[in-house]
């Protein structure tokens, strides 16, 4: 009886190809894996300025979210990325969304074995009311449906802000030296010395500096206004506000007893 190999994975023809063909074009070196409404864009394109960071156009490239990589592959993924470098680097919120996508950290260790990963990471509760204003832009929720809706402590917003369960499996992968957690009210609030915190991490000139590091980047109020909605932030009741805090409060300690950082300004 003959028996027949299975027929190779997209997985392993990507493997493949980024062995066999390593002068095809760059591969990322960094990625910003998260998280979702905690400064990834302004990050991004802070690091963009830097002579030595090629940064993906665009922004988010989900490529290692699915398995089928959205019918992309290797050629198109190293496309991407421009520049000399010699540090690559792309942003994509949703590998830090793993109650959604699955096996994200597999399919990147088995392409980018030596990764670097930065976590920006912002106040749990506040993050979550950006995330559904962002879907209120997105049309996915109703403004109106605010006062009810994190009634709901398994909505997608507050499934993002358990930071511990969403690093643990890049952590186990890549080892935590190898990721920079950086808290986001941090880039906001002393910008010069955030970015020469990222850019030591990525071993670039950590001296460099730009006139655009001055430029705010507040990007949910800005679609927000282009779309015609309120800009207004809505907030919760005190009730709310502690019912997500008792919700939250065991991932969040545990995350900062991995990170080894305290996030003393966070509400929870």
């Amino acid at each position: 009886m003959t028996i027949h190999a299975p027929a190779p994975s997209l997985l392993d023809a990507v493997r493949r190809r980024a062995v066999s063909e390593p002068d095809a074009g760059p591969l990322p070196t960094f990625i910003t894996i998260g998280t979702m409404k905690g400064g990834t864009s302004a990050l991004h394109s802070y690091l963009r300025e830097h002579p030595e960071i090629g940064m993906s156009t665009p922004k988010e490239t989900d490529f290692f979210c699915r398995a089928d990589h959205d019918g992309h592959d290797l050629d198109w993924y190293r496309g991407l990325f421009s520049g000399s470098g010699p540090q690559f680097g792309e942003s994509s919120p949703n590998y830090t969304k793993r109650h959604l996508f699955d096996g994200v950290v597999e399919r990147m260790q088995a392409v980018l074995p030596d990764l670097r990963l930065i976590y920006v990471v912002r106040d749990p509760i506040d993050r979550a009311v950006s995330h559904f204003l962002h879907n209120v832009h997105k049309q996915r929720v109703d403004a109106g449906d605010f006062a009810t809706y994190f009634q709901d402590l398994d909505n997608p917003p507050l499934l993002t802000s358990p930071y511990a369960y969403q690093l643990e499996p890049f952590a186990e992968a890549y080892g935590m030296d190898r990721i920079l957690v950086m808290a986001s009210e941090d880039l906001r609030d002393d910008r010069a010395a955030a970015m020469r915190r990222v850019f030591e991490f990525l071993g670039v000139d950590p001296e460099f500096t730009s006139p655009k590091f001055e430029i705010d980047r507040h990007v949910t109020a800005t679609k927000l206004e282009e779309a015609g909605a309120s800009t207004e932030r809505p907030v919760l009741t005190p009730e709310q506000r502690d019912a997500i805090a008792d919700h939250l409060r065991p991932d969040i300690d545990r995350f900062r007893s991995m990170v080894g950082q305290e996030f003393a300004h966070w509400s929870v």
